[in-house]
């Protein structure tokens, strides 16, 4: 068992994770890797997120005839205003 200590952060608080315990949990690059964390019997459970490993994965069961019936012709999407100069020539 590898111990740890709390550290505060801003307002929130952090633990270290020694890169042994990541790669036993298969997490190859921490700083893209988004956590799921829960309370099990008074004990903190973290469990990596998969996340695609391609765009095919990534919309595996989307229902693009769902979608397509939900569009209108005359859908507009508001991008906001101009944050650079996308429009000067």
């Amino acid at each position: 068992m590898v111990k740890a200590r709390i550290k505060k952060w801003g307002n929130s608080s952090a633990i270290i994770i020694p890169k042994s315990i990541l790669a036993q949990l298969g997490v190859v690059n921490p700083d893209e890797q988004q956590m799921n964390m829960e309370v099990v019997d008074n004990k903190l459970v973290l469990e990596p997120i998969k996340m695609p490993d391609s765009i095919q994965e990534l919309f595996a069961g989307f229902d693009y005839e769902t979608y397509n019936q939900n569009l209108t012709g005359d859908a507009v999407v508001d991008f906001g205003e101009p944050q650079g100069d996308e429009l000067s020539s």
